[in-house]
């Protein structure tokens, strides 16, 4: 974790690292991610941080993109317009390249463009050179296109100094944040010519956290993208704080530090990635069974905690209530679990379902010197049953072929159907179908400027066992557009290509009364999920519907959830289905 120091010592600390950096060396300084947090316009976390930086009087400042929100098809005008006035009251050298939430379409790429000039380019100062590239490329995660590998080659080739340093915003070099085909540009094209050129340090932002940093063949890749977006949940429940890096180069080799609000910190003093890893690993999705609930009766859930130190891990699990409208017995259990061992805890649940918010357990552990924070939400998950296919639908958008009964969703106070889905499956693949009423449902494509779809949202997550499930596995997002089909795995943030995925999928606008969905998810796609009798999963879907103002908002629902007996607060909460293969 991220130790805390008093002003005294942290103003004591800026004198002496900035003393000790400056004398023979050169500094700059390396921020990521200074965008507004999600829901806010304010850009109040950045600016903090550049007055902290400018206490140490670097040589420069790069930011590695993710520069406004951008996303949601709002207007970037007004955030661009905030954005230059806080970089115009920066006295400092400024040098920032594109994320993706500053080109999220070519539209976006074009206005990018028009505003700054360049989507990449390099320059030269203290005998280094730096190396400024876009892998946002026509709104793709990781894509450094043929041109622009070209100008690399030919930039570095022809580099005076030996002293390189490249800068992007996604961490191509992560193959699960911008997909097989992006990395392997990353692989066979990026990182040889950096080997080659003999590159001294690579940065990238995009996950909103510190590290892991990674050295591969020589060259250390870094991940720094605490600037001012929301911090990465696990990250923060870690110790992880908003930050930048102060670089040092010179002739005894390449030096860093981590900058929060609090401290300077070494490498190992800053990385909390162990601790994220951990926490990511134990954060699993609470289900309360929707059936039993309907009894009135007390149940029970099983909560699962492994410890994988070589130490003893302690502490505590208690329930946070908001409301005291949960019975949770018992509230708080001490822990103390063996290394490389499984703690089994057992909670007695009851409600009356006039609930309006939703407990969560809080951990607060420690082991091998490390401390943990996360937590476990509890929600409402109910039986959802997939009915073996006994002729294999054909992708065509055509649902008519489709046997048994649909599951339909109703909006609230609504008496006419919104949108209806059927679901079926064999040993090669799980079939989905829905018709969705048309209401000007939209989707922003993250690939065509001005193009506003109609789009159907599919959530898939692997049970990992009666009381607990993952969260995020699969979030698959088909729309149609100029292009054709789009298939988008809002997850990872990766486009979702037919050919390699084997996804078959059409989009069939019946006119001025609804759009039909059709999906063939291949069994190995779907790995590690078993297609096969009585397998379980989460399943659940969206569509974006038109509120009484005409604006928009985001329709989720679980097939097959009822209303009846539950407070209208309370039926929000109830939205993961559990699907079983019948």
């Amino acid at each position: 974790m991220m130790k805390k120091i008093c002003k005294l010592a942290f103003a004591f600390t800026i004198l002496l690292i900035t003393s000790s950096f400056c004398e023979e060396k050169f500094v700059f300084a390396v921020i990521g991610d200074t965008r507004p947090p999600y829901g806010s316009s304010s850009f109040k976390n950045f600016d903090e941080q550049l007055q902290r930086i400018v206490s140490f009087n670097p040589a420069l400042l790069i930011n590695l993109g993710d520069l406004i929100y951008g996303y949601g098809g709002q207007a970037t005008d007004a955030a661009w317009s905030a954005y230059d006035s806080i970089i115009a009251r920066f006295r400092l050298p400024y040098y920032q390249v594109p994320g993706n939430h500053d080109i999220f379409s070519m539209k976006a790429q074009e206005e990018y463009r028009r505003q700054f000039k360049k989507l990449y380019y390099s320059f030269d100062t203290a005998g280094c050179h730096f190396v400024m590239l876009d892998n946002t490329e026509n709104a793709q995660w990781g894509l450094i296109g043929p041109e622009q590998l070209g100008w690399l080659e030919q930039d570095l080739a022809t580099a005076k100094s030996k002293r390189i340093f490249v800068f992007m915003h996604l961490p191509s070099w992560e193959q699960a944040r911008v997909g097989e085909v992006h990395f392997l540009i990353w692989k066979n094209r990026l990182h040889p010519l950096f080997r080659r050129s003999k590159v001294k340090a690579v940065f990238a932002g995009h996950v909103h956290a510190y590290g892991p940093t990674q050295t591969i063949d020589g060259i250390p890749y870094f991940i720094t993208g605490g600037g001012g977006a929301e911090l990465d949940k696990h990250y923060l429940a870690a110790g992880g704080d908003f930050h930048f890096m102060l670089v040092s180069d010179s002739k005894d080799g390449l030096d860093w530090r981590v900058v929060t609000a609090n401290a300077v910190l070494d490498e190992s003093g800053a990385s909390v990635e162990r601790n994220r890893l951990f926490a990511g690993n134990q954060v699993r999705t609470l289900l309360l069974s929707y059936e039993k609930l309907l009894t009135k009766n007390d149940q029970n859930i099983e909560v699962f905690i492994n410890n994988p130190y070589d130490s003893v891990l302690t502490g505590k699990a208690s329930w946070v209530n908001s409301g005291n409208m949960f019975s949770l017995n018992p509230g708080c259990v001490d822990l103390k679990i063996p290394p490389h061992k499984n703690a089994n805890l057992i909670f007695s649940v009851h409600t009356d379902m006039n609930a309006c918010s939703m407990p969560m357990l809080k951990f607060d552990v420690a082991a091998g010197g490390q401390r943990h924070l996360f937590t476990k939400d509890l929600i409402i998950r109910r039986k959802y049953d997939i009915p073996k296919a006994t002729v294999l639908p054909v992708v065509n958008g055509s649902i008519d072929e489709w046997t048994g009964d649909p599951v339909i969703l109703k909006e609230p106070n609504s008496t006419s159907p919104t949108a209806s889905v059927q679901t079926t499956w064999n040993k090669q693949g799980l079939w989905i179908a829905a018709r969705v009423r048309h209401l000007k449902h939209t989707y922003k494509s993250t690939r065509r400027a001005n193009s506003i779809n109609e789009a159907l949202i599919i959530g898939i997550d692997r049970m990992l066992n009666r009381s607990e499930s993952n969260n995020g596995d699969l979030q698959i997002v088909i729309s149609r557009d100029s292009l054709g089909v789009e298939l988008y795995d809002q997850a990872h943030g990766i486009h979702l290509d037919p050919v390699l995925t084997g996804i078959s999928a059409a989009v069939v606008n019946t006119g001025d009364t609804a759009v039909v969905y059709e999906l063939e998810f291949p069994a190995p796609f779907l790995r590690p999920l078993l297609l096969k009798k009585n397998s379980r999963f989460g399943i659940d879907f969206a569509v974006m519907t038109a509120d009484s103002s005409g604006g928009k908002r985001l329709l989720s629902w679980t097939p097959g959830i009822g209303y009846d007996g539950f407070d209208e607060s309370f039926k929000s909460q109830a939205h993961f289905a559990e699907a079983e293969l019948r």
